[in-house]
């Protein structure tokens, strides 16, 4: 059983778009059972994830996890449903690094207790707070996972140009650690404002501008939605532009990639493990003649 987090503690770096295309990549796969798993959206005022895939996934939720007593309840939950076998996908939020530090360690010792595995997605941007961001959860809880996978957001350049990255020295000690490096494929912003940016929830914003008399009753009265849909299931959608079709088709293409490179990096490590493991000798107890 599996507890995967995207992570990366600050707004704007790609975290839910992330979580997002894994959620869909996974549902998309031979052998997925909805049933099975819980996706947690813990962002307070923007809950992407969970408009996503609302609807879609029947354990899809808001949680808080801003406060101790929030990861306590978190892992009592867990233990009270460990007889259902569910995974666990959650997307955090920005600036939840801090609780993380202080009830990540303990967070971790327990799901092991309970027989789950932690995976952490840490998706950066080009600026070296990124770097800075991760070293912390790196000393504080890194750990507690089994598997970090750096995320290379490519909407923010190629991935030979996330230079202070690559040139760091924490670079270094994770990919000694064990880490993974993976590259998302950049989504086009025009693509992303057409399926998610102007999905927008107004309608409390058209009141006031109503009451001020900068739209009429009309225009007030158009609806519009606040849900976005997973972006395989777009592209079911017959009305769907032939140019914003083809854009996703191709991106989801490159995504399937992405994540079936991460899988098979992460099939190769666990298999060395194991040999490594099996080479080891066994402990055995003396008997006192």
């Amino acid at each position: 059983m599996s507890i995967v987090i995207s992570h990366g503690d600050k707004g704007g770096v790609g975290k839910s778009l992330l979580i997002c295309a894994y959620i869909d990549y996974r549902m998309n796969h031979e052998g997925f059972n909805s049933e099975k798993l819980v996706v947690l959206d813990a962002d307070p005022r923007n809950a992407d994830v969970f408009r996503m895939f609302d609807g879609y996934l029947p354990q899809v939720e808001r949680v808080n996890l801003a406060a101790k007593e929030d990861w306590m309840k978190f892992v009592d939950r867990i233990q009270s449903e460990k007889d259902k076998g569910y995974d666990y996908i959650i997307s955090m939020p920005a600036g939840v690094g801090a609780i993380l530090s202080k009830e990540g360690a303990k967070f971790g010792d327990y799901v092991e207790l309970l027989g789950h595995e932690i995976t952490m997605f840490w998706t950066i941007d080009r600026m070296p707070d990124s770097v800075n961001l991760l070293k912390r959860a790196m000393f504080d809880i890194g750990s507690k996972v089994k598997q970090m996978i750096l995320v290379k957001n490519q909407f923010f350049g190629t991935a030979d140009s996330f230079s202070r990255w690559d040139s760091s020295y924490l670079r270094k000690l994770f990919l000694l650690g064990g880490g993974i490096e993976a590259n998302l494929p950049e989504l086009h912003e025009w693509v992303i404002d057409e399926v998610i940016g102007n999905q927008l929830d107004e309608a409390d914003v058209k009141q006031i501008l109503l009451r001020q008399g900068a739209i009429s009753s009309s225009e007030a009265a158009i609806s519009g939605t606040h849900r976005t849909i997973p972006f395989s299931a777009l592209l079911n959608r017959v009305e769907l532009r032939l140019t914003l079709r083809g854009e996703m088709e191709e991106w989801l293409r490159k995504v399937d990639s992405f994540f079936a490179e991460i899988d098979m990096q992460v099939q190769v490590k666990n298999r060395k493990a194991r040999q490594v493991s099996e080479t080891q000798p066994k402990n055995t107890k003396r008997t006192t003649p």
